[in-house]
């Protein structure tokens, strides 16, 4: 055979493609791979079981870092202990001194709850009698952030105070409220009168000067307004000068003179009449009164007349008002009134009986590790059993939530480090 200029190599690149054997062809045998071992089957059980060691921590690892995370959140939010807030109160009101009937005062009520409640807990007290509060008001006593740390409910002369999660989230936690109450006529001019409050058991004992009022015991001349707010609606009251002659005709009116009420032209405008009145000039002898003639009714201003059969008697006459602005505390109105040639005005403001109040509590800090002094031991070297009562239980809580999580990471890394090595020795044994 002829050799090649190039040698034998030159002559074994002429063998025809398609004499050579195909790689992976059916019924053909893959070439052995140089440089590469064959893996026994003692080497594929090792990598199965770096594997399976490998997820195994990982799996061990994540499970403490759950436990830590959870341990962590159950320090932030420590369990409660539902029951009923009997701390004491401490109650004022303002003015307590020269105080007239029927005019409003402010009681105001503050206290520190013990640690521990939880949301939903309460405590509750009543009104005195000689106080009146808005029936079925319900008012928020907020936190310098906003959130509500209890709500305050009024029904009747009873007042409860129902706290919110705030308390299960912060210790310490100081309250304020108030209400605005009117003041009936039950003391008498000048005197002092006990008002009594109970919290949880306690009595508070606030005393109220009234007033001087002389001569109110004299029957008016002058045309005299007020007004009540009942929680839906108003009434406006007009109390017309004491009549001087017998079957004496009064015209009489009342304008609204600001936003967010209306005449309530539907309903019946009512009157009493008397002839007495008490020290603080409020009728002792009060009687149904004569029917009015409502001669006009639009939205804003009411006019009628009214015919007073005795001399010497006042009517009064009850003209209701609907709210149509419920964010609104407070109405005026004027009311004007003419008989016999002579003609009177008096202006007056209903207003809303408010309330409300604040609360302000600290977050707890109890996962905080206390360094203690190199002069002096810690409690916890003195007093074994002192760490659980004072609260270092918990700072080791916290200690032992750190060394779970450094401890659940390490695990994480080996585990993924096992788990990829294994499957690089699997890919480099194929």
């Amino acid at each position: 055979m002829q050799q090649s200029r190039f040698g034998k190599h030159a002559a074994i690149q002429s063998i025809p493609a398609a004499s050579r054997e195909a790689p992976g062809a059916a019924g053909t045998r893959r070439p052995v791979n140089e440089g590469r071992r064959e893996p026994t089957r003692h080497s594929r059980a090792r990598h199965r079981a770096r594997s399976v060691v490998g997820s195994i921590v990982l799996i061990v690892g994540a499970s403490l870092g759950w436990l830590a995370t959870d341990d962590a959140s159950a320090i932030a939010e420590p369990a409660c202990v539902s029951s009923p807030v009997a701390d004491p109160m401490h109650v004022t009101i303002t003015p307590d001194a020269d105080v007239v009937a029927f005019s409003t005062v402010k009681a105001t009520f503050s206290g520190t709850i013990s640690n521990g409640h939880c949301a939903g807990d309460s405590f509750s007290f009543g009104i005195p009698a000689a106080l009146r509060v808005q029936d079925g008001a319900v008012y928020l006593l907020k936190s310098p952030d906003g959130s509500t740390v209890a709500t305050m409910n009024v029904t009747g002369q009873t007042v409860r105070v129902t706290f919110s999660t705030y308390v299960q989230t912060h210790e310490q936690v100081a309250v304020t409220g108030f209400l605005s109450a009117q003041i009936n006529d039950s003391a008498a001019p000048g005197a002092t009168q006990q008002l009594s409050w109970t919290f949880g058991g306690t009595t508070v004992t606030t005393p109220v000067t009234m007033a001087s009022c002389p001569n109110c015991s004299i029957m008016p001349t002058d045309l005299r307004k007020h007004g009540d707010y009942t929680g839906h609606a108003l009434l406006a009251v007009v109390n017309l000068p004491t009549s001087t002659a017998s079957n004496e005709s009064f015209s009489f009116s009342d304008t609204l003179t600001s936003p967010g009420q209306a005449m309530a032209c539907s309903e019946a405008v009512t009157t009493d009449g008397f002839t007495q009145l008490n020290a603080w000039g409020n009728p002792t002898d009060v009687q149904t009164g004569p029917t009015p003639v409502i001669t006009s009714c639009t939205a804003s201003k009411l006019t009628g007349t009214v015919v007073v059969p005795a001399v010497g008697t006042v009517v009064r006459a009850y003209i209701p008002i609907s709210v149509t602005d419920a964010s609104r505390s407070s109405w005026t109105d004027t009311a004007d009134a003419t008989a016999a040639g002579t003609s009177w005005s008096a202006p007056a403001t209903i207003s809303e009986l408010d309330g409300g109040g604040e609360g302000v509590g600290v977050v707890p800090t109890s996962t905080a590790i206390a360094t203690p002094s190199p002069a002096a031991p810690s409690p916890a070297e003195q007093s074994p059993s002192a760490e659980t009562a004072s609260g270092s239980g918990l700072a080791n809580t916290g200690s032992r939530t750190t060394g779970l999580l450094v401890l659940a990471a390490c695990l994480l890394l080996l585990g993924g480090a096992a788990v990829a090595g294994s499957s690089r020795r699997r890919q480099g044994g194929r």
